[in-house]
C-alpha cells in the first residue's frame, strides 16, 4: 500500500507559509516523511509530518498575511485624522453630540445597577424564594400608604390560622436604641429584637460565635 504526507498538512502549510519557502520546505517534509516510513509505521510518519508543519508556523515564515494588506495601518491613522479635524470644525455640535452619548450611556449603566439591586436585593438569604413579609395598606386623610407596622396579636392570629402553611409567623420590631443587661452589667445598643425562629428563618453572617448561641 502507498502511503503519502497528510493532505491537510500540505494544505496547511501551503495557505499559511510564505511563497518563497513554500517550494523547498515541502521538498523537505515530504524527504523526511518517506524516510521516516522505512522504519516506522505510517501513523508515526504522518504524525511526525504534522510536527514539522506546526514548527514552520513561525513569525518568520508567516509575511504571507503581513503583506495582504499593507495600507491597513495608514488607512486607520487617517480615519482618526479626518474624524478628529472634523471635532475640532464644528466644536458645538461635537460637543453637544459627545455629551448626549456620555449622559445616554450614564443613564443606561444607572438603570442597569438599579434593576440588578432589585433583583439581587437580600439574596443572600438561603430560603429567600421562601421568605415573606406582612405589609398594611390604608387610607388616611385621603392619602393610602402602606407600612411594615403590624398590630402585635396579628403575629399569633397568623400563627393560629394559618400555621399549617407556613414553618415560621414571627414579629419584629423596628431597630432603635435598646437596654442589654445581665446581672449588674448594662449597656444601650441599637438594634432589633424578632421572636426565636429568625435565626433558623434567616441566613445571617455571624462574625463570632455560633447563632444557634442566640
Amino acid at each position: 500500500m502507498l502511503h503519502h504526507p497528510p493532505k491537510l498538512a500540505k494544505q496547511l502549510l501551503l495557505r499559511f507559509l510564505r511563497d518563497d519557502l513554500a517550494e523547498e520546505v515541502q521538498g523537505d517534509l515530504d524527504e523526511k516523511f518517506y524516510s521516516t516510513l522505512k522504519s516506522k509505521s505510517s501513523f508515526k510518519a504522518k504524525l511526525n509530518y504534522w510536527y514539522q508543519v506546526i514548527n514552520y508556523l513561525r513569525p518568520f515564515a508567516l509575511s504571507k498575511f503581513e503583506m495582504s494588506n499593507p495600507n491597513h495601518y495608514d488607512m486607520f491613522e487617517n480615519y482618526f485624522k479626518v474624524g478628529f479635524r472634523n471635532l475640532l470644525r464644528n466644536k458645538t455640535y461635537s460637543l453637544i453630540n459627545i455629551s448626549g452619548l456620555a449622559f445616554g450611556m450614564a443613564v443606561a449603566v444607572m438603570i442597569g445597577l438599579w434593576v440588578y439591586d432589585e433583583l439581587s436585593f437580600d439574596k443572600y438569604h438561603k430560603n429567600y424564594d421562601r421568605i415573606g413579609r406582612v405589609m398594611r395598606q390604608g387610607t388616611l386623610n385621603g392619602i393610602t400608604g402602606t407600612t411594615t407596622y403590624e398590630p402585635f396579636p396579628l403575629a399569633e392570629e397568623l400563627r393560629t390560622k394559618f400555621g399549617s402553611n407556613f414553618k415560621h409567623a414571627l414579629a419584629a420590631w423596628p431597630a432603635g436604641d435598646h437596654i442589654l443587661s445581665a446581672g449588674e452589667n448594662a449597656m444601650t445598643k441599637k438594634g432589633s429584637f424578632i421572636e426565636p425562629g429568625a435565626l433558623e428563618m434567616l441566613t445571617l453572617n455571624m462574625k463570632n460565635g455560633n447563632w444557634s448561641a442566640l
